[in-house]
Parts: structure tokens; sequence; C-alpha cells
């Protein structure tokens, strides 16, 4: 677009949750752009963000005053979240409404349907991501796949590699949150089928231990 662009989002950005560390990367790489950012969390901040301050909040609350119906329009508002959330997220006269989401498995509840005509482009992160939004209705031509970047301070050929408490040679990784659509009980059993032992692999599961009063 040339120009310096008014970029907002309305989201989830507490906790270690996936979506609140991609808004806050994301958001940072548009600052650094040089674009106006504005964020409004739905559930307070991350501890260990820089970026997301509770300042940064404060100055975007001032600034988004200027925004909304019959004022100054937003160009581009964006927001990681379910489709039900859709209609809370946006304002009237944004002109570019965006959502990034990501799903599992190739059913949506029947009802987010008739909130899909509220953004103007799906952001999934993958190709299967993708596949799911259209094969429940999203059009195809609203879809575009993005996926998420890295921090190369964290994510670099000179960074060590983990070691391992294990000789075994073969090694599943997965990286999931104790979350019941997550499935890590079929994991689990998929993987106690198929292996033993005595066989050459190993699983290593990369998660969180929540305790009954966590919820």
């Amino acid at each position: 677009m040339g120009k310096n662009l008014d970029i907002r989002t309305y989201t989830w950005m507490q906790g270690g949750l996936s979506w609140a560390y991609v808004m806050d990367r994301l958001m940072k790489a548009f600052d650094d752009l040089g674009h106006n950012t504005y964020i409004s969390s739905t559930n307070g901040l991350q501890n260990n963000s820089t970026f997301v301050t509770k300042e940064k909040m404060l100055k975007s609350v001032l600034e988004l005053q200027n925004f909304g119906a019959g004022k100054r329009a937003i160009d581009i508002d964006i927001t990681y979240t379910v489709p039900q959330n859709f209609p809370k997220r946006f304002l009237p006269n944004s002109k570019h409404k965006c959502a990034i989401y990501n799903y599992e498995t190739t059913y949506w509840h029947p009802q987010w349907r008739k909130y899909y005509g509220l953004v103007d482009f799906y952001f999934p992160s993958s190709e299967f991501s993708a596949e799911v939004f259209v094969i429940n209705g999203i059009p195809p031509e609203k879809t575009f796949v993005i996926p998420h970047g890295i921090d190369k301070a964290v994510f670099n050929p000179d960074i060590p590699p983990v070691k391992l408490k294990t000789k075994k040679k073969f090694k599943f990784v997965s990286v999931v949150a104790p979350h019941y659509r997550k499935n890590i009980d079929l994991l689990l059993e998929a993987y106690c089928q198929a292996f033993t032992a005595k066989d050459d692999v190993c699983l290593v599961l990369k998660t969180k231990i929540y305790k009954h009063s966590d919820g």
C-alpha cells in the first residue's frame, strides 16, 4: 500500500497460549516496519512480553478514540479467535477485517457459519487448516495461507540442540496443550499400539501440567 498503516487487534493477549504469542509477535513486527499499531486485550497481558505493555495498551485506548463509526477508519483490523467471537472483535468501519485461526479437525460447529461474512480475509497457517476452512464454508477466495514465522534468536543453526534423556535413535515429538481437542489420550494409545519398549523409538511430549483447581 506504500504508506504507514493503522493496524488494530482486539484479541487474547494473556498467558502462554499460542494465540497470544502469535499476536504479540505479529503486532511487534508491524510496529518494527513503521506501521501504527493499536492493541486491545480480552484478558490482560502476557507476563514475558516486552512489546505489549500496560503503557502500550493505555496509549492504544486513547488513540483508538479517533477511530470507529463516523471517524477515521483502521486499515487492518486483525484478530486470532474462534468465529463465534467475530461480532465483538472488529470496529464497524475498519477497511479490512482479518482473522487468524487454525483447527485440528474437519468439522466446525454449524452455528459458526453465520459469522463468516463478518471477515474479509482469513489467514490459516497451513494448507491443512485452509482446507478445513473451505470444507466448512469459508470462501476460498477469502482464504490465504500465511505460515507463522520464527524467532531467529531462538531457531537458528547456531543454537545447540536439546539433549533428551534417551538412547533411542528415532524420536517422535509432539508440542501440544493439554486440551481435550488435542487428543493426547489418542496419541498415547496409538503410540503404545504401534510400539513397545523394545523398539528403538521414543515419544516426547512438550506440554503443561495443570492442577485440577486451574480449570
